[in-house]
């Protein structure tokens, strides 16, 4: 995610965002099913990957849409995505900030619900390329490759469907 070098940008390292993969974050806030609701969150413990990050931010996002504070509730960060997933599947958290595909594993699992998709509450970048100011003057062809790469690789999967789709299924 482009959240964590974003954040260092705002506060002063010299870097540039030179591509933006996702303009929408695929991130779900996914409770086990007990929880009905944002609001009903208030007190419990909810697992994400790192204070700070994009997922962090995210989470303050849904909560403040849906009226409550971050004060309201219990961060347990657990240092990446997959932690998270599992500390809800262990009940060391009520609920998670998460990344697609992760939360239809669980919905698949059964015993939890997702409680707020972040696409429908906020537009904002989610992947994408950061590299330093440095970097792009000593590597500019470098930058322009990766960038073009990227690009060739999308138009490449559009065009390819038939190969990119069973290897999502099997991810997913």
């Amino acid at each position: 995610t482009i959240g964590t070098p974003m954040n260092a940008i705002s506060q002063g390292v010299r870097a540039k965002v030179v591509m933006v993969l996702a303009h929408k974050p695929f991130f779900v806030l996914i409770a086990r099913d007990h929880i009905k609701a944002v609001k009903d969150l208030r007190g419990r413990t909810i697992a994400i990957s790192n204070v700070g990050g994009s997922l962090d931010l995210s989470l303050v996002w849904i909560l403040e849409s849906f009226g409550m504070k971050r004060s309201e509730i219990q961060v347990l960060p657990t240092g990446n995505t997959r932690n998270a997933f599992i500390a809800l599947q262990s009940k060391r958290a009520d609920a998670a900030m998460l990344v697609s595909p992760l939360d239809f594993l669980l919905e698949k699992e059964g015993g939890y619900t997702p409680l707020a998709y972040l696409d429908e509450l906020v537009e904002a970048p989610l992947h994408g390329w950061v590299t330093t100011e440095k970097h792009i003057r000593t590597k500019r062809d470098q930058v322009k490759r990766l960038i073009k790469g990227t690009l060739e690789g999308i138009a490449y999967t559009k065009a390819h469907r038939e190969e990119a789709i069973p290897l999502l299924n099997k991810i997913l």
